[in-house]
């Protein structure tokens, strides 16, 4: 071997060395954070957010002062569908305007215009950035998606168990609660992407209550009346059921956009 043969190869030894501790630390930040939203998740996020590791994601950031875009690979935190976390080397402004290009499931760059809605230092050189899609994404394009989990309150037990059954068929993992009080202890104890009640078991000052508990997810009314008007200070839609299929994949959808 040649002495520039054998530079090259031992530069080239040393990048990707350099590469594997970088992608180690980058791993290791991410299993931090992760680890770090298990211990405080709860019903408080808008919409929430999945897994999704991309440790080359493409983004172009606009830059406040008007100097020419930068692209760059990032890797990613989480998303969501209104979302994404990455990381990046420095502080980006708040407002910057950026282009995720994401790649989905079946290998598909798609591209997402978003702003940054926070930026946080984490450690070393490495910053968190929250950004908020221009408009919402089709979470399932990118990951394979979690059940959603609902939490249920009906006074017809029979209108109940077929609810159950057809939002478990529609991939959701619904719970009843008993009565008010069980339903309170409920959204406290574990976390729930919505709350499905029927006709007159709640009142509004039981949606109050929930409210303060700093819970922020969509509260669905389901009424066997088309007459809804009475429900719409109580929740934040109100479907005309009983819940069929139809409605199981129409309230499925309508949760997971929200």
């Amino acid at each position: 071997m040649t002495k520039r043969a054998s530079n090259k190869k031992s530069n080239r030894d040393k990048a990707l060395r350099v590469f594997r501790e970088l992608s180690d630390e980058i791993v290791s930040v991410l299993d931090e954070l992760e680890d770090e939203t298990d211990q405080f998740s709860g019903s408080k996020r808008a919409s929430r957010r999945q897994s999704f590791r991309d440790l080359e994601c493409h983004v172009d950031i606009y830059h406040t002062n008007g100097t020419a875009p930068t692209s760059c690979l990032v890797p990613t935190r989480d998303l969501s569908t209104t979302g994404i976390a990455f990381l990046h080397r420095s502080y980006l402004h708040t407002g910057s305007q950026v282009t995720v290009h994401l790649r989905d499931l079946q290998g598909v760059t798609r591209t997402n215009p978003a702003t940054i809605m926070r930026c946080r230092y984490v450690k070393g050189m490495i910053h968190e950035i929250g950004a908020r899609f221009a408009k919402p994404i089709d979470l399932g394009r990118y990951v394979e998606l979690e059940p959603l989990r609902l939490a249920m309150l009906f006074d017809d037990d029979s209108a109940a168990q077929v609810g159950v059954h057809q939002l478990m068929c529609a991939g959701s993992e619904p719970e009843l609660a008993e009565s008010v009080e069980k339903l309170q202890e409920l959204i406290t104890s574990k976390e729930f992407d919505a709350i499905i009640f029927q006709g007159d078991c709640v009142t509004e000052e039981t949606v109050s209550a929930i409210r303060k508990t700093g819970y922020i997810r969509p509260i669905l009314a389901i009424s066997s009346d088309s007459d809804t008007a009475d429900l719409k200070d109580r929740a934040d839609h109100v479907f005309v059921g009983p819940i069929s299929p139809s409605l199981a994949g129409e309230l499925v959808e309508h949760i997971r956009a929200a």
